[in-house]
């Protein structure tokens, strides 16, 4: 009889389980949400849903100083969203896209010997769509921003103008 109702109770402890998550408090009153958000900053902030950014992508042979930028891409979104932007950048002399980053990006030696643009080019055309946003820097959105910011600020020649927030 023992063992029945061991059983019984390892049966029933996932169903209470469910039933627990079920009958949870889905959400806060607004009001108790807003008394318990800490305040992080000193001055306004303005919500980033609010803002017109930018998207920005890179793609890289390597991540960091090692690493050699094959792509730029960028988007404007927000009011005035705009179709996005991609270049391939020109490798430096003497340096090949590895297999390892071709099987995962799909850029290859010839892709970028075909169509490729200099650096500063692409740099260019991702800063006249920065300075063309209502607020400066300009917002600038990324995936992975600590991944992107060294390419970026290596086109820039030093800090990017870009306000950098990791999504």
């Amino acid at each position: 009889a023992r063992k029945s109702n061991r059983r019984s109770v390892e049966r029933s402890a996932p169903r209470l389980a469910r039933e627990r998550h079920r009958t949870a408090p889905l959400r806060l009153e607004r009001s108790a949400l807003a008394l318990r958000r800490p305040r992080l900053y000193a001055c306004s902030v303005s919500r980033l849903a609010e803002l017109e950014v930018l998207v920005v992508d890179c793609q890289a042979t390597a991540a960091g100083a090692r690493g050699q930028l094959l792509e730029l891409g960028w988007a404007r979104v927000g009011r005035a969203s705009a179709a996005p932007t991609a270049r391939l950048i020109r490798l430096p002399a003497g340096e090949r896209v590895p297999p390892g980053v071709v099987r995962v990006t799909g850029i290859t030696d010839r892709l970028l010997a075909e169509a490729a643009v200099a650096p500063t080019a692409a740099w260019a055309e991702l800063r006249a769509t920065a300075a063309a946003l209502p607020r400066q820097p300009a917002p600038a959105v990324a995936h992975f921003a600590r991944f992107e910011r060294p390419f970026l600020d290596r086109l820039a020649g030093g800090a990017t103008a870009l306000e950098l927030v990791c999504a």
